[in-house]
């Protein structure tokens, strides 16, 4: 269970949150929460917003892709998520709107695992960890969403 709970101290309160999440992070504003909901062997990305009321999943099941990791961009518009594609065997990185839920491919990495780890804090840079050895790489995000980065 996940709690909310006031800085100058108060009653806590229950954030309404899958008992199967992991890998949360805050928005940038604190006004949501961004998941990995775990659901019968696949990964969906879910947000609930933290004063209350319903999640909200912004990902489906498609028996072949498992999204998990959830980042939020600086400006909370955005998450970049990890995105297994089973078929390929392979893991790339995905943007995509919390408004309207379009998507974006970012990454595609043949035989390399992507995960985003962190922006800055104007959101022109992405840092993440690539490869089957985990190096961290930092990549312009404009270059990322032009398709000019090659891997």
């Amino acid at each position: 269970m996940l709690y909310r709970v006031p800085v100058a101290g108060g009653r806590p309160e229950a954030l309404q949150v899958s008992p199967d999440a992991f890998d949360g992070r805050l928005s940038p504003d604190g006004a949501w929460y961004a998941y990995t909901e775990y659901k019968d062997a696949w990964g969906f990305i879910e947000v609930t917003p933290t004063r209350g009321g319903a999640p909200r999943r912004l990902t489906r099941r498609t028996e072949r892709v498992y999204q998990s990791d959830p980042l939020w961009s600086p400006d909370g518009t955005r998450l970049t998520v990890s995105e297994a594609d089973y078929t390929g065997a392979t893991l790339d990185l995905r943007e995509m709107s919390v408004n309207d839920t379009t998507r974006r491919r970012l990454t595609r990495s043949p035989k390399s695992d992507e995960q985003a780890i962190a922006y800055t804090r104007d959101g022109r840079v992405l840092f993440e960890m690539s490869g089957q050895d985990h190096r961290v790489m930092s990549v312009a995000v404009g270059d990322l969403l032009a398709g000019s980065v090659k891997k």
